[in-house]
């Protein structure tokens, strides 16, 4: 086949992040990984996104090709006139390259995704990603309208997050499936000895991800236990409070700032928690990848087992800091959801067997 992947803000991941406060995230892992897995089958696949400097117009890699184009650089027009540009420079690749199905992440690249359908005939795929319900007014009833335009305009819709199944079921009714975020199980490491506890924060440093009720719950149990340490990576809106919060709690030596991560697993490597207090109820990558090489997990979202294979944890400062506490004084009894843990995403999380559920429901909407 060949498919035309529209949505992703960059490619490869990390192209961005010395360019764009608002790096990639985890719609550019799925379609770097989507692509990839596509790729292996002798599919060959298109991918539209943002050119950033130093980077080509257009090349290939195998059967991936990529094609870049420009877009806005402000905060809210930098999606949309991506988006637009991808739109324009999408009718060129249909017809050169004969493509048969779209692809689109992500609520502004399922917009015009309906009316590329619309002017081409093409068969339409729409993943969401994620889950509006964190957003406040007026954002949240804006993407919440262009879901429900992009869901049902579109001929299948692929959920990657259960609670956005949940929450935009009864739009899809009979035309989703959830195939969950996976991980390339090739590049999982041996997690190295554990010797203290370290705890962890990777993510985009914004508000829903939790990083505020982070620090705050890190400062209520530093004062109990001041050898404690943790690590945090990524970039975002909220970098310049979480330096000045390390700042002003003299916190300089406890709370190590790394910037963004390149190699996400050698960063899981030097920690022993991984904590992840996200408000907004996606299916993160760096979850995945946490679990796969045995860190203890404390998270706010639905993917884990509660004891089994890591530690839930409300979204409340007091809570969170109470698990944060047990691990502390648990950490050598925490072995058994370690490895449970690693078994899970063996188990369920491998693109291995998700890649030909993606590639039968593409089959399945070109008959």
């Amino acid at each position: 086949m060949n498919i035309l992947i529209l949505g992703s803000k960059e490619y490869p991941f990390h192209s961005s992040y010395e360019y764009d406060k608002y790096a990639g995230g985890g719609i550019e892992i799925y379609v770097e990984n989507l692509a990839k897995n596509l790729s292996v089958s002798k599919n060959k696949v298109y991918i539209i996104t943002r050119k950033f400097p130093n980077q080509e117009k257009s090349e290939r890699n195998g059967n991936i090709f990529v094609k870049r184009v420009g877009y806005f650089r402000n905060k809210f027009l930098r999606n949309v006139s991506f988006n637009f540009l991808s739109f324009l420079a999408s009718f060129d690749i249909i017809r050169r390259e004969k493509i048969q199905i779209i692809h689109c992440n992500g609520p502004v690249s399922g917009l015009f995704g309906i009316f590329l359908k619309y002017f081409t005939g093409l068969k339409l795929i729409y993943t969401p990603h994620g889950s509006i319900s964190c957003w406040g007014f007026p954002l949240k009833n804006i993407l919440n309208l262009f879901h429900i335009f992009s869901i049902k305009g579109s001929d299948f819709t692929i959920f990657v997050s259960k609670i956005a199944k949940h929450e935009m079921n009864h739009i899809s009714k009979n035309k989703s499936i959830l195939i969950e975020n996976s991980i390339d199980m090739d590049i999982i490491r041996i997690h190295a000895t554990y010797k203290k506890t370290f705890f962890g924060f990777l993510g985009r440093l914004d508000k829903i991800k939790g990083i505020e009720l982070l620090l705050e719950s890190f400062l209520k149990i530093y004062q109990d236990y001041p050898r404690i340490k943790m690590k945090i990576g990524g970039t975002g809106e909220l970098k310049e409070f979480l330096l000045n919060f390390i700042e002003v709690n003299n916190l300089q030596d406890s709370i190590e700032y790394v910037g963004w991560v390149n190699d996400q697993f050698s960063f899981f490597d030097s920690i022993d928690c991984f904590v992840f207090p996200s408000i907004e109820k996606g299916h993160p990558i760096a979850l995945l990848e946490s679990m796969s090489v045995g860190n203890i997990i404390i998270t706010s979202l639905p993917y884990i087992k509660d004891g089994y294979d890591g530690l839930h944890c409300e979204i409340d400062k007091d809570n969170l800091a109470e698990k944060m506490k047990y691990v502390i004084e648990n950490k050598k009894k925490l072995n058994t959801i370690r490895e449970n843990a690693k078994s899970e995403i063996r188990k369920k999380y491998s693109w291995d067997e998700k890649i030909d559920k993606i590639v039968n429901v593409y089959k399945n909407v070109l008959k």
